[in-house]
């Protein structure tokens, strides 16, 4: 999926695709890999907020297997989501990868994961 993301002037990101791709919607996964109560809904908030499209879909939800991340993490699932996945991690000041950690036992199928650590 080849995808721009613009930012407005009422800094919303708006996820652009070219006309040649697909026009896949990309699903997210959200963990909450901190102790904080409720902070996957703050950053799906946070998404749907910036992002003024309709290819975003949160398709999962759920707690981490482990609960002490310090930082929050997005990790690309899919290949073809890497710019999109820099764009999150960016506006979440959050760590990129492309490999999920090896103590999350979860089998999401999601083009993004976006685990949420302490801070």
């Amino acid at each position: 999926m080849d995808s721009q993301i613009k930012q407005d002037n009422n800094n919303s990101l708006e996820i652009t695709t070219n006309p040649d791709s697909d026009n896949r919607k990309v699903n997210l996964a959200l963990l909450n890999g901190s102790q904080k109560i409720g902070v996957t809904n703050d950053i799906e908030d946070k998404l749907v907020n910036y992002f003024n499209d309709s290819n975003i879909n949160v398709v999962y939800k759920d707690f981490a297997d482990y609960r002490e991340y310090k930082n929050t993490l997005v990790v690309v699932m899919n290949s073809g989501f890497e710019d999109i996945a820099k764009q999150i991690a960016q506006l979440l000041s959050a760590d990129l990868t492309t490999t999920m950690p090896e103590f999350e036992s979860a089998s999401i199928s999601a083009d993004i994961a976006i685990i949420v650590g302490a801070q």
